[in-house]
């Protein structure tokens, strides 16, 4: 194990893009230790003082950790040396971002990390490039979709990104039941197609909680997504709302194993690589949706076959 661990370390990386910046003397690395699965992921940081050799070693503990927890692919990591606090540095990142989107379009896939913001620095600018996100490279390299199904993973990946910044206001309320109501409405022609059912049960009456209803319905639409994906023909998907302020969604599937649990929400891990429409980003999705309404999500098993997630949102007073 340790020379196996010693052979990983001084592995050289399958890519390394260097760059210098003329105007201000910045310096940056782009380091994919290895195009695993087609594609490389890895955020972009910026301090002064940060080298070669510290991008190369956060590049292999980014391979490490997508190696237990995946996604199947090679680990990466980009880092400038540049002072964030100097004024200049909007204007660095810009030309950073042209310099590396071919990687971007193509095979690699990048976020915010130490000093640099993704929602307000990273997307904007690569937007600006051409790019649909900066993870399209991921997408592309390891997905292989059509446009259709590359457009959207792009939207979720959106979507995850407008989550960092959402905030619930306190006002703001929705009725589960309608919410479930629309869910249904929009994703029974899918079920109905694949020779499956779905079904509203649970309390007939309005049930008012706290929160922000277009959110909720994202995260109500995404579990049942995934729980139509896993069903099989003849079987059906219900939807079970109780007057507490609690919503599940049952599916007939294979259920979910302990060592699953600790994988499905991370982002792009799949259960299947070549499952039609998986692209692990819809329970992601669910877990931070669940955080900002500060509810709770438990998942269970049922018997003989199949599983059970459900939420609790803050019902209101009655």
């Amino acid at each position: 194990m340790r020379d196996a661990l010693k052979k990983f370390e001084e592995r050289e990386p399958e890519v390394v893009f260097e760059w210098n910046d003329n105007p201000t003397g910045a310096r940056g690395w782009v380091v994919i230790n290895s195009l695993r699965g087609g594609a490389a992921g890895g955020g972009t940081r910026m301090r002064k003082g940060l080298d070669k050799r510290e991008v190369t070693s956060l590049a292999k503990t980014m391979e490490v950790k997508f190696s237990v927890s995946g996604p199947a692919i090679g680990g990466a990591k980009s880092g400038i040396d540049f002072d964030p606090a100097d004024p200049r540095k909007a204007e660095v990142l810009d030309r950073w971002y042209k310099a590396v989107t071919p990687l971007l379009k193509n095979y690699y896939g990048t976020g915010g990390d130490l000093n640099v913001d993704e929602l307000h620095e990273v997307i904007p600018i690569t937007e600006r490039y051409g790019l649909l996100h900066p993870q399209e490279g991921v997408v592309t390299g390891h997905f292989g979709l059509d446009e259709a199904g590359k457009a959207r993973i792009i939207s979720q990946l959106l979507d995850v990104a407008e989550l960092d910044s959402f905030v619930v206001e306190p006002h703001e309320e929705a009725d589960l039941r309608m919410v479930c109501t629309e869910v249904i409405e929009f994703l029974a022609p899918l079920a109905l197609a694949q020779g499956k059912e779905v079904a509203l049960t649970g309390t007939s009456n309005p049930v008012l909680v706290r929160g922000n209803a277009e959110m909720l319905n994202r995260a109500i639409r995404n579990l049942a997504e995934n729980a139509i994906r896993h069903t099989p023909p003849g079987s059906a998907v219900e939807f079970v709302v109780e007057e507490n302020g609690t919503v599940s969604v049952l599916d007939e599937g294979p259920g979910i194993s302990d060592e699953e649990r600790d994988f499905i929400f991370q982002r792009f891990w799949r259960r299947g690589r070549n499952m039609a429409g998986s692209t692990g980003l819809g329970l992601p999705i669910v877990q931070r949706i669940v955080e900002l309404h500060t509810a709770t999500l438990t998942l269970s098993n049922r018997k003989p076959t199949g599983a059970c997630f459900s939420i609790k949102f803050a019902p209101l007073a009655a």
